[in-house]
């Protein structure tokens, strides 16, 4: 493999995150800042997927998080000289469907060492010469279904065959330091096709992430890593997302709305923000969070943070 300038810089930011990554100062890196940044640069999306809160349940309005604030918040990180693993452009927006993708992955390389990221659901086939961006390093599809008729149950649209079209294509086209991911998010709905759904795309990396109450096990049970069809299905710990420094799997994530607000989190509704980045100092922000917990009023209903997320808190408590 040739030692590109772009391949050294990515092995520099790797050997730099692994030191930040590890622990801060005795503290794990969550605690004293962002690791990854998801930008929700546009909320329109061309899916229905049965486990998608936001198409069924919260994302009414539609719009756009202006390039300018975008810019701003990629000019905090650098200022600050904070370490960012990863940016990914897209909450709830598909990011095929956002025409400005080139223009955002250039200021997130200009302005900082994170490593681009983008979920998709491939369905927009026509749209696909987005992918093979020069600053987009990592692209991960996510199609659960093995069968047309599944998909349309889980994904909601008749679009299976544009997807695997669209995963074929970017595997034959994609560049040599790009890196191609394929998720499987397993529920009841397609727990049935999961062998099917492997042999299918054999030769891709696959990830199989379990909706958390797939095979009515409870949160305790998944966290200690002991799900029976876990085992079955080879899911790593990592796919389960729990770690024994984490209290969820969004706690490490900074996320912006398409309307400049400070997330509590990017899997909940917009109006659980801490205001708008014009506003708030981003840090200010992280502390503040930090020391609430997950005692956040966004945060009490939901069923995806660690159950030992308290125990977690009073080990690296904010100081």
């Amino acid at each position: 493999m040739a030692l590109t300038w772009d391949r050294v810089r990515h092995i520099f930011r790797n050997l730099i995150w692994l030191k930040y990554h590890i622990r801060l100062f005795g503290y794990p890196a969550w605690v004293k800042q962002p690791t990854v940044i998801h930008l929700d640069t546009h909320n329109y999306c061309n899916a229905k997927c049965s486990y998608c809160n936001p198409q069924h349940l919260w994302c009414k309005e539609r719009g756009f998080l202006p390039l300018d604030v975008i810019e701003a918040v990629l000019k905090y990180f650098h200022h600050k000289k904070l370490l960012l693993s990863q940016c990914r452009p897209f909450i709830n927006g598909e990011p095929m469907l956002e025409h400005r993708l080139p223009e955002i992955l250039g200021m997130v390389k200009k302005y900082t060492s994170a490593e681009t990221v983008i979920y998709s659901n491939a369905i927009t086939y026509e749209n696909r010469e987005l992918l093979l961006d020069k600053n987009l390093n990592r692209v991960k599809f996510t199609v659960s279904a093995a069968t047309r008729e599944t998909y349309r149950v889980v994904h909601g649209v008749d679009k299976f065959a544009d997807a695997i079209k669209t995963v074929l294509w970017f595997k034959r086209n994609k560049r040599r330091d790009q890196k191609l991911h394929l998720n499987y998010v397993y529920s009841g709905l397609n727990a049935h096709e999961l062998p099917l759904w492997r042999e299918l795309f054999t030769g891709i990396h696959q990830i199989v992430l379990p909706l958390h109450e797939a095979e009515s096990q409870t949160q305790s049970a998944q966290v200690k890593g002991d799900i029976p069809f876990a085992s079955a299905l080879n899911v790593s710990g990592g796919s389960l997302q729990y770690s024994d420094f984490r209290p969820c799997a969004c706690w490490h994530v900074l996320s912006i709305s398409w309307r400049g607000e400070i997330m509590q989190c990017c899997d909940i509704p917009y109006k659980y923000n801490w205001g708008h980045v014009d506003d708030e100092d981003i840090l200010d922000v992280w502390n503040q969070r930090n020391e609430l917990g997950l005692d956040h009023e966004g945060c009490s209903g939901c069923n995806l943070k660690n159950p030992m997320w308290n125990n977690i808190f009073e080990k690296y408590v904010w100081s």
